[in-house]
């Protein structure tokens, strides 16, 4: 039977206290629901610290050692209490040629320091192929993004919400495939709901619901959708999950997406506590080859409960991008 090891490398005593193995079992026997399917209703999250793509320079290398998952993790602790170290009141102000944007609110995200942990193996990134771990993006990709698109025709990144992607405007926090995204920015908590014909991920994160069709029904072509039409089987204690028909206005910097964005994902229960989560993404006008990776899903500790995620179009953020923009055009007309 699988088991949750708290320690994995001697190590990791003192820096990772709640890493996560798992254990590719498939003689585990899963809870079943009242259908017989394996059960996989209750809450879950993914707090990972390890990077979706693998930082350029560990190249093919798609594991870490005890010492340099250490290493890591330290410079994780070192670079949070960076960011909450109070900051110099004298310091200049930010460059405005760089643009304006959100990331200010990571800090105030959850503390996250897990490594992935699949086999044994402390991963280098969610990313398993290509062999580099990166996303194969073509030349010309974010050139042929929905949005990219809109400023070719002459608007400005700040002329309105219209032309800003989904997740500021709080009408796709996650991206396109729930929970395909590792490493998130804010609370990566999922409650899923089953029933014989459907299965539910409802994410804190924005407070949207994916629904997974176990009943083979498919929505029209020409109505594409924020998550895509997915249509899931049972391959036996395998949820094999096909998702078509993505909307393009869904596509964000790190995922972009195209009318041809396909997923084909895998869910299988590997303990009492884990979920192991492979996914494949192809989209031939985005990305050169498909590419796979591989997460970990782990039950929420007894009590943790999901909560409302408040969060609204034309939110706080928007705003004062948008005045900040009006303002800097102001300035250049004034010539200051």
């Amino acid at each position: 039977m699988n088991r949750l090891i708290a320690y994995i490398f001697a190590p990791f005593v003192f820096l990772c206290p709640i890493a996560v193995l798992a254990q590719n079992d498939t003689q585990f026997d899963p809870p079943r629901n009242e259908h017989g399917h394996p059960d996989f209703q209750g809450n879950w999250t993914n707090r990972l610290a390890t990077p979706y793509q693998r930082p350029v320079d560990l190249g093919e290398r798609a594991t870490y050692s005890a010492e340099e998952a250490a290493q890591f993790q330290n410079s994780a602790q070192d670079e949070r209490a960076r960011s909450l170290a109070p900051l110099d009141p004298n310091r200049p102000a930010p460059n405005s040629e760089d643009g304006v944007d959100q990331s200010a609110e990571d800090i105030f995200t959850p503390d996250v320091l897990d490594l992935l942990v699949i086999e044994g193996e402390v991963r280098t990134s969610v990313i398993t192929d290509p062999p580099n771990g990166r996303i194969p993006f073509r030349a010309d990709a974010h050139q042929k993004d929905y949005y990219a698109q809109l400023r070719s025709l002459g608007l400005g990144r700040y002329d309105g919400p219209e032309v800003m992607y989904a997740t500021p405007r709080c009408l796709s926090i996650w991206g396109p495939l729930p929970p395909l995204r590792g490493r998130p920015p804010e609370t990566p908590n999922f409650k899923i709901v089953q029933t014989k014909t459907h299965l539910v991920f409802y994410q804190e994160l924005g407070g949207t619901t994916r629904i997974i069709k176990l009943n083979g029904n498919t929505l029209p072509a020409n109505i594409p959708q924020w998550h895509g039409d997915s249509v899931g089987y049972w391959d036996n204690d395998t949820l094999v999950v096909e998702t078509n028909n993505f909307s393009p206005l869904n596509s964000n910097p790190q995922i972009l997406v195209s009318d041809e964005f396909s997923a084909r994902e895998e869910f299988r229960i590997i303990s009492d506590y884990e979920i192991f989560y492979r996914f494949t993404i192809t989209d031939p006008v985005m990305y050169s080859s498909p590419f796979s990776g591989e997460l970990v899903l782990k039950r929420m500790p007894h009590g943790e409960r999901i909560f409302e995620f408040a969060c609204h179009e034309g939110n706080h953020s928007i705003t004062g991008i948008l005045a900040g923009a009006r303002r800097q055009e102001m300035d250049n007309a004034r010539g200051y």
